[in-house]
This record gives C-alpha cells, sequence and structure tokens, in this order.
C-alpha cells in the first residue's frame, strides 16, 4: 500500500476565508482565482507534512499560524491513518528516519510550485550530482566529513611516525603545541629537583616532624579518629540490610537482557507467519514433480523412431530401384512392408501431437509454478531446485521455531527466578514494570550509603591514626606552654633557615611564576600549577596529534569509499522505481545513464543516447516529473506516494499543458495520488474532462 493522503482540513486564516476540508481521492483539483487562499493551503500542506521546507518556505513578512490536519495512511502496515500535526509533533522525514534512508530533498520531490519543475535550479541539467548522491548513493554525507579536515592535513604525510606537511593550520598548531610541551617539561624538572631534593625540601620535613609534637593536637586528632570508626560501623550495618551493588549490578543486566530476549521473540515470532505459506508451496513442489516425469515419460512413447524412418525409407528407396531393374515383382513387396513401416512412425508422430500432454499438463505445471513463484519454468532442474529450497526454508523455519520455544520457556524462568529476588529484597511482590524502579532505588541507597562510607574513611585515613590509638573521650584544651613555646621557637627559626634558602631560589620562582602566570604564592602551588600547565601541554598536544592522524585516516578512507560512489548512483538510475515512470511518462525513453562527464544521458528504446540537458524543455518536464516519482518511490522503499503540484504547468504552452495533463493521468493509473492547485481555467478544464471519466477517483473544490 503506497503513502496516500486521505483528509485534508485546514482552519480559515489569511487569505483562506473560510474553513477548507477534502476527502481526497486519487486525483484531486483545487481551484480559485488569485488571492483566495490557493498558496496558503499549499504552504500549510508543507508546514504540516515536512520538516525541511527548503524551497517552499513562505514569505518571511507573513506570520501564518496554520490550523487544522492532514490524515496520512499508508505509513506502516497495520493501516492506521496518522494526523499531521500530531502530538508528538512527527513529520514524515521523523516517522522514516528509522526505518527508511529518507532524503533530505524529500519535500522538495513531492512538491512542485509553478516554474519550478526541475529538480535543481543551479545546475545544468536541472538535477545535479549532489542531488543525485543524496537521493541514490547515500555518499553526500561524505562531501560534509571531508570539508571539515583541513587541507594541509589531507596533503600530511605519514612515516616512521612522524608526521610532515606544511607548517600551516593543524600542523603549525602542532609544531607550536609540541614547544610547549618541551619548555614546560625542561622548567618543572629543574624546579622539582631544586625544591624537593635541596635543602628548603628537608627544612620543610623538619617543620613537620616539630608541628607532629603537639600532644594537644595528636590527641584531638586520635579522638576524631574514634568518632569516625563509630560512625563507619553503623553505616555499614545500614548497607548490610541492603544487597550489595555487585548482586544490583546483575540483576539489573539480567532485567535488561530478560526484557531484549522477549523483544527478539515477539520480533521472532513474526517471522514464522511464513512457515505455512511454505509448506503449501513444498507440498505442491513434491506433486508437481510427478506430473512433470510422468507427463514427459508420456509424450516419449509416442515419439517416432528416427533409426526407424531411416531404415525404411532406404529399404524403400533400394526397392524400388531394384524392381525396376530386375522387373522382379517380389521387390514390390518389400517396398510396401517399407512404405507400411514408414506410415506406422508417421502415426506414431501425429499420436504424440494430438495427444495435448505438452499443452495441458505441462502447462499447467508451468503456469502453477508462475504464478507461485514469479519466474518461468522451463525444465525439471528448475522444480527440482526450488523443491529443496523450499525445504531448506523448512528447515530452518522448524529450527527457528524450536528455539523460540526453548528461547520462551527459558525467558519465563527466568522472570520468576528476577521476580523471586525483588519479591525476597522488598517483603512483597514486584510488577514486572516495577523491576528497574525497584533495583534502580535499591541501588541508590546501596551507593550513597557506600559514599558516606568511602566520605569517613577517607576522612579517617587522612589522619593517620591506627584503630588501637582512638580516643573514646573528649580529651579537651591541654597546653604545656613551655613546650610549645620551644617548639615555635624550633618551628620559626627553621623557617628563618627556610627563607633564606627561598631567597636563592627566587629567580626560578620567578621563571615559575612567568611561565604559569599565577602570583607569587608558595612553592607547593607553582609547582602543582607548573606541573598542570604541562600536563595540559601535553593533553593539547595529544589532541592536535590525534585530530591530525584522524583526519588524515579519515580522508584515506573517504577516498576509498567515493570509488563507489559512481556505482550506487548508476544502480539507482537504473532501478526499476526510476525506470518505471521514466518510460510511463515519455513513451521512449527506458532508461537514465551517467556519461564518464558525469551528465545526465537519456536512453531511448531504439538505443540512442540523448544528453538530459539537451533535450526540449517539454521533454525535459516529463524526465523531471518522472525523476521526482522515482526517488521519491526509493526513499519510500518502493512505494507509491503523492504529489502537490501548485500550478506547476501555468507556464506551459496550452499544446504542452494537454499532454502534461494527459501524463498526470497515467501516474494517477499507476498508483500515484495527485494534487494539483490552479487559478487558470483552461487547466481546470483539462482536469475536468479527464475527471469527469474517473467517477469517483475524482475530486474537486473550489476557493473564493
Amino acid at each position: 500500500m503506497g503513502l496516500r493522503i486521505e483528509r485534508i482540513k485546514i482552519d480559515r486564516d489569511g487569505p483562506l476565508r473560510s474553513d477548507f476540508d477534502l476527502s481526497c481521492r486519487d486525483l484531486n483539483l483545487i481551484y480559485g482565482p488569485n488571492e483566495t487562499g490557493k498558496t496558503y493551503l499549499v504552504e500549510a500542506l508543507i508546514n504540516f507534512l515536512f520538516r525541511e521546507k527548503g524551497r517552499h518556505d513562505w514569505d518571511r513578512n507573513r506570520k501564518w499560524d496554520f490550523g487544522g490536519r492532514v490524515v496520512i495512511s499508508g505509513l506502516n502496515d497495520d493501516g492506521d491513518r496518522i494526523p499531521f500535526p500530531n502530538e508528538i509533533g512527527e513529520k514524515l522525514e521523523d516517522y522514516w528516519e528509522s526505518k527508511r534512508s529518507i532524503t533530505p530533498h524529500f519535500s522538495r520531490l513531492v512538491v512542485v510550485r509553478a516554474g519550478e519543475t526541475t529538480l535543481n535550479t543551479g545546475e545544468a541539467d536541472g538535477v545535479g550530482r549532489d542531488l543525485l548522491k543524496d537521493c541514490l548513493s547515500g555518499e553526500g554525507l561524505l562531501d560534509g566529513i571531508q570539508d571539515k579536515i583541513q587541507l594541509t592535513v589531507q596533503k600530511a604525510v605519514i612515516e616512521n611516525r612522524v608526521i610532515t606537511g606544511n607548517q600551516t593550520g593543524e600542523l603549525r598548531d602542532k609544531a607550536q603545541a609540541e614547544t610547549r610541551v618541551r619548555k614546560s617539561k625542561d622548567l618543572l624538572e629543574r624546579v622539582e629537583e631544586a625544591y624537593t631534593s635541596g635543602k628548603a625540601f628537608s627544612w620543610r620535613e623538619k617543620i613537620e616532624q616539630l608541628r607532629l609534637q603537639f600532644e594537644d593536637f595528636e590527641k584531638a586528632k586520635r579522638y576524631r579518629a574514634g568518632q569516625l570508626q563509630g560512625e563507619i560501623e553503623r553505616l555499614r550495618e545500614g548497607k548490610q540490610a541492603l544487597p550489595s551493588e555487585s548482586k544490583l549490578a546483575v540483576l539489573s543486566s539480567d532485567v535488561e537482557k530478560c526484557r531484549t530476549d522477549e523483544r527478539q521473540i515477539k520480533t521472532k515470532s513474526g517471522n514464522l507467519k511464513d512457515l505455512a505459506s511454505t509448506k503449501k508451496n513444498y507440498r505442491w513442489s513434491e506433486n508437481a514433480i510427478e506430473v512433470y516425469e510422468k507427463a514427459k515419460s508420456d509424450l516419449a512413447m509416442y515419439r517416432p523412431n528416427q533409426t526407424i524412418l531411416l531404415f525404411a525409407a532406404i529399404l524403400v528407396a533400394a526397392s524400388i530401384i531394384a524392381a525396376v531393374l530386375s522387373g522382379f515383382e517380389w521387390w514390390w513387396v518389400i517396398c510396401i512392408l517399407g512404405v507400411l513401416l514408414v506410415g506406422k512412425e508417421m502415426w506414431n508422430r501425429q499420436q504424440a501431437t494430438s495427444s495435448g500432454w505438452e499443452s495441458s499438463e505441462l502447462e499447467g505445471v508451468k503456469t502453477e509454478f508462475r504464478t507461485r513463484f514469479g519466474s518461468d519454468l522451463t525444465e525439471i532442474a528448475e522444480l527440482k531446485a526450488k523443491r529443496q529450497e523450499l525445504n531448506d526454508d523448512l528447515v530452518r523455519g522448524q529450527s527457528l521455531k524450536d528455539n523460540l520455544d526453548e528461547r520462551t520457556e527459558v525467558t519465563r524462568t527466568e522472570k520468576q527466578r528476577i521476580s523471586g529476588i525483588l519479591t525476597g529484597w522488598k517483603n512483597n511482590e514486584v510488577k514486572f514494570e516495577d523491576w528497574d524502579d525497584v533495583i534502580r532505588s535499591l541501588t541508590d541507597q546501596a551507593k550513597g550509603l557506600s559514599k558516606e562510607i568511602e566520605s569517613r574513611k577517607s576522612a579517617l585515613a587522612s589522619l593517620h591514626v591506627m584503630e588501637e590509638d582512638h580516643l573514646d573521650e573528649d580529651p579537651g584544651v591541654e597546653w604545656d606552654r613551655e613546650f610549645s613555646d620551644k617548639l615555635e621557637q624550633m618551628i620559626n627559626d627553621t623557617k628563618r633557615e627556610l627563607k633564606e634558602e627561598e631567597a636563592r631560589l627566587h629567580d626560578l620562582k620567578l621563571e615559575v611564576v612567568i611561565e604559569t602566570t599565577q602570583e607569587d604564592v608558595g612553592w607547593e602551588k607553582l609547582i602543582a600549577a607548573l606541573r598542570k600547565k604541562y600536563e595540559r601541554a601535553v593533553q593539547e598536544y595529544q589532541i592536535i596529534t590525534a585530530k591530525i592522524l584522524a583526519g588524515h585516516l579519515v580522508t584515506g578512507v573517504i577516498g576509498e569509499f567515493r570509488q563507489d560512489e559512481d556505482r550506487s548512483i548508476v544502480e539507482g538510475l537504473n532501478s526499476e522505481e526510476v525506470t518505471k515512470p521514466l518510460h510511463l511518462l515519455t513513451g521512449r525513453y527506458r532508461e537514465i545513464r551517467l556519461s564518464p562527464e558525469k551528465d545526465l544521458v537519456l536512453v531511448s528504446d531504439d538505443d540512442d543516447l540523448y544528453p538530459l540537458s539537451e533535450l526540449s524543455t517539454g521533454v525535459r518536464e516529463q524526465i523531471f516529473l518522472a525523476l521526482r516519482m522515482g526517488f521519491a518511490s526509493r526513499a519510500m522503499g518502493g512505494e507509491t506516494g503523492f504529489l502537490i503540484l501548485d500550478d506547476a504547468f501555468q507556464h506551459s504552452d496550452w499544446s504542452r499543458r494537454e499532454k502534461l495533463v494527459s501524463q498526470i493521468l497515467s501516474l494517477v493509473q499507476s498508483g500515484w495520488q495527485v494534487f494539483y492547485f490552479t487559478m487558470d481555467d483552461h487547466i481546470r478544464g483539462l482536469f475536468q474532462k479527464i475527471g469527469s471519466e474517473m467517477g469517483d477517483g475524482f475530486a474537486e473544490r473550489g476557493l473564493g
């Protein structure tokens, strides 16, 4: 079933003075004088049906909010009628996106505006290679990909893991990034050597050791460690009451697999519907072979023996010669016997001709074979091959059914197991549709507790206090001033020595400050900033290098794909979806080819070649209309569809109009649905003339 518009209902607005409602037929004529809303109707259809408006965008100064809907059938196998616009905001392109390779120019194919009979006005032949690629080869995307790769990358050479080429663009960026990496690495190595292994590092270690001697801070730290340990134990008890995260993850995976198995079972169940038809065809082929072999055997019984005929003929000739020469009468007896023998064989030939075996039994088998399998039967080997093919299909179908039954039982058992596990965890029955929510809830609880535990464990670990050293009671504030002053003096003396050492590192530090663009802060932060800058430089270098390598690789792959582009276009042009309407509309062109110069060439029934760009305007209009239908039909999976013609023949002369309207009737008879919008009285009369002969297949609606 082809794509079809069942009903058009458009609310009045703008130039449309009353609501428009049309129950659509095969050929639909919408007539209205200028400024009565004809263009408004066409724009509303385009707005309702298509995501890509393309050249059909209406005047930007018009602020029309289209109301109404268009009902479409033939979009799915269920025969459902789907309204546009709909609640989910789908257009025709959206609906087909996951089912067919819909061309981005679909709206341009099925909607023809006045003066726009060509498919692409920017090309000499009215079509253009870009449109052919988008509609036939699927390679149009390659141009967009390659355009994003810089030319200097495309021409780069990679040998022995070294990238060479013009030092512009991304190759220049790579060289600059490599320089930044070397500079940052050299400075970082010098800083780490001077800072971590010099005197400043030793004095920092001494200061840290002195600080650890503060007894009050040590006791406070041990007390905090005891508090954290208690919190961890309580959180662990709460987590033990829940299933583990690993069990939840495994069960979640099992649920997803169970749902996937159910979907696959449903899909494969649909594949078994043709098994009964295959069985009938197989039984018929078995019987047909017996009939075929018997008919051939019976026919052989009546065929004259060529050897006997030859022998009898020689015998008659020799007998006549001998009788004439010798005058012996017994030679005439031999002659008569030869004549009788020849007559018997000729009678057998007549019986074979008049028996009717080959015209009845065999012809019946051949006719039924053509009806069942769509091809002619010329010999019994083809029939036996078809029987073997059907037998293979039966074996595969039975294997699929057995596998499907086994898989269904396994899935049912798995669902029972999962349901039992969840029921045990929740202490009540969990519905199938709630499995994911329950698992997600338990997982979130477990992760939340794990996060809390890890947070406290991290805090505990940062204290560096052994479990046996934890304190249960708050030690309060205990302070030994003498000892504290002594420690403070030691720390200050060490800091002074550290400061003198750092003065000697000032120049190096200043270099780091300049390199990192940081303020003059402590060494730890500067080194961290320098290390971060180095890592960022390495990352930038890796990214730009990877991008160059990827671009170079993609360029090579695209080059290989382009070799198949012309083949795909040629195959598309010679597909039945394109050649059938081409011959139907033109009456003489049976094929369209791609010349070595990438131009379109028409092939006539007489095998003459005609470049499309050199044909007359009338013939080109026929061909453009045929190509629209062909490309649109391929986009719709080989089905017929609808055409919306907005005074497409307005600029044609009167004689050409009659021929174009006649061709529209041929399109309708081949399964296409046509909507013609016009304000021209002559075109209206031509359509009314052919519509009067169509009965219920024709509908006319006036505007104004």
